[in-house]
């Protein structure tokens, strides 16, 4: 039982101290000025299809599955354009975004 007690006590500190932000430290996203990015396949069901991501007309390298997401990460702050195109390479879906400093956006496609 003792052991119990001290293994809860201790993911207990983990948990808290894992919580806490060192007031001293900026966050990256202000110092390096960027947001975060994650783009969703919003289709579904019959219409889903499978979706090629291509951010400023690059290819991102994702492939997101009919009710999938993708990370895409850290981006400096500015405007993207976010294309959804299926395995023809047509465009099917496409969304111009404007990224604010530390913002965490999640596009939807296919809505």
């Amino acid at each position: 039982m003792k052991n119990k007690v001290l293994g809860l006590l201790t993911i207990l500190v983990l948990l808290i101290g894992s919580c806490v932000t060192d007031p001293g430290v900026a966050d990256p996203c202000s110092t390096e000025n960027t947001g975060d990015l994650t783009i969703v396949n919003a289709t579904s069901g019959v219409n889903g299809i499978p979706m090629d991501i291509y951010i400023n007309t690059h290819f991102t390298g994702a492939t997101i599955s009919p009710g999938g997401q993708h990370y895409e990460g850290s981006l400096a702050v500015g405007t993207y354009e976010i294309e959804g195109r299926d395995s023809n390479g047509t465009v099917t879906f496409i969304k111009t975004i404007n990224l604010l400093q530390c913002e965490d956006l999640f596009v939807e496609l296919g809505n």
